[in-house]
């Protein structure tokens, strides 16, 4: 999403603006009817993904260490104070609207490597 976003932004505003209100409208109608959007950005930002759609994403996941700032852009105001105080891979934190009050820990499942070998 960020790298798109940020093309657009400078070719030209008026497309971007359409863009997020498009992107919103599908976020909202998704939601709805049950449907998924997966949105990854390595900086989730209100440069990259707005305020107002990332708001209505039910599943958030931010993994690895990250700042204060970052956890906020995530998971909005329930972000501010958190703190991965063990890093693994894999690890970080996971809000599920509906499901929990606040952004929890959360471990990815690993993989062998034997899954990746042919």
């Amino acid at each position: 999403v960020g790298a798109f976003m940020t093309k657009v932004e400078h070719e030209n505003k008026k497309v971007m603006s359409s863009i997020n209100t498009r992107l919103n409208n599908i976020v909202l109608l998704g939601r709805e009817l049950g449907l998924f959007i997966f949105l990854c950005s390595q900086r989730a930002d209100t440069k990259n993904i707005a305020g107002d759609i990332r708001d209505n994403l039910s599943l958030r996941i931010a993994l690895g260490r990250m700042s204060s700032d970052g956890y906020k852009m995530v998971f909005g105001s329930a972000g501010k104070d958190l703190k991965l105080e063990e890093f693994e891979i894999g690890k970080g934190f996971i809000y599920l609207d509906g499901s929990t009050s606040k952004p929890m820990i959360y471990k990815t499942p690993t993989m062998s490597k034997m899954f990746f070998t042919n």
